[in-house]
C-alpha cells in the first residue's frame, strides 16, 4: 500500500505529493480509463482519506479487476478496502466476506506471496500457522497506547493438529427455550480456508445482530452460540460464548 503517486500535470496533485487530490484522480480514470489509473485512485483514496470515502476506493478497484480479471494486487486492496469499511461506522452487510474472498482470490493468483498468505493466516484456522503473530501485544499494551487491538488468530499461538473438545449435550434439548421465528436476530458467516488445507480446515467467523427495533439487553448470560455439526464435520467446540456481555 505503500505508493508514490506521478503525474503528468500538477493539478492533479496539491502541493504536497504524497496528498493527492483525489478529486482530479477520479477525474483522470473517468476520462481515461486504463486499471493504472483505477489502482492509483483506490489506493490513494484508501491511504489519504480515511473510511468516509473508502466506497470509492473499492469501486477503483472493483474497475480494474474489470479490466484485468487476473490482477492479483487490486484483489488484495480491494481486500483491504473492504476490511476497512468493515471495522468502521459505514460497515455495509457482507464487508468481511467480501474481503476474506478477495485475499484468497490473490493468494491462488499469487501463490508465493507471503504478505496475501499473512493476511489470510491471521483470520484463519491456526493449523500450520507459522508463528503467533501478535504475541508481543500484551507487552505492548502495557508500554504504550494501542490503537486497535489485536484479535482472531492474530492472538492464537500455532496449532499443528485440530483437537475437539469433549462431546456435550445441547443447552436446551428439550426446546423449552422460545425460538426466534419471527426475523429478530440477523447472523452472519464467513469461512476462511487455510492456507495449506490439512483435512480441509477453516475458521469461521460469527456475527449476530438485531434486527428493526429489537433490543438486547444483556440482563442475564452473555451471548452463548451452539454450533450444530452438518453430517461429516467436526468442530473444536460446539458450545461458544461471547467474550462480551
Amino acid at each position: 500500500m505503500n505508493r508514490t503517486f506521478e503525474s503528468p500535470s500538477k493539478t492533479l496533485l496539491r502541493t504536497n505529493p504524497t496528498n493527492p487530490n483525489v478529486a482530479a484522480l477520479a477525474r483522470a480514470a473517468e476520462n481515461e480509463p486504463v486499471p493504472d489509473k483505477w489502482l492509483t485512485l483506490g489506493d490513494a483514496t484508501t491511504l489519504w482519506r480515511g473510511t468516509r470515502h473508502i466506497d470509492l476506493a473499492v469501486d477503483g478497484y472493483s474497475a480494474v479487476l474489470r479490466l484485468q480479471p487476473s490482477d492479483a494486487v487490486a484483489y488484495f486492496h480491494l481486500g483491504v478496502a473492504h476490511c476497512m469499511r468493515y471495522e468502521s461506522p459505514h460497515r455495509e452487510a457482507g464487508d468481511f466476506r467480501r474481503a476474506a474472498e478477495s485475499w484468497q482470490r490473490a493468494l491462488h493468483l499469487n501463490p508465493t506471496h507471503y504478505i496475501y498468505r499473512h493476511r489470510i493466516e491471521q483470520y484463519g484456522p491456526r493449523l500450520i500457522k507459522p508463528y503467533p503473530f501478535y504475541d508481543w501485544a500484551a507487552q505492548a499494551r502495557r508500554e504504550i497506547s494501542v490503537l486497535a487491538d489485536p484479535s482472531r488468530a492474530e492472538f492464537a499461538r500455532p496449532s499443528q493438529t485440530f483437537v475437539t473438545m469433549a462431546a456435550l449435550q445441547p443447552p436446551d434439548p428439550d426446546g423449552r427455550i422460545t425460538r426466534d421465528t419471527g426475523g429478530l436476530v440477523r447472523t452472519s458467516s464467513v469461512i476462511v480456508l487455510a492456507t495449506i488445507r490439512i483435512g480441509n480446515a477453516a475458521r469461521i467467523h460469527l456475527s449476530f445482530g438485531l434486527v428493526g427495533r429489537a433490543h438486547w439487553n444483556n440482563e442475564v448470560d452473555p451471548l452463548r452460540p451452539w454450533i450444530k455439526e452438518p453430517q461429516g464435520w467436526s468442530v473444536d467446540r460446539q458450545l461458544l460464548e461471547s467474550p462480551f456481555v
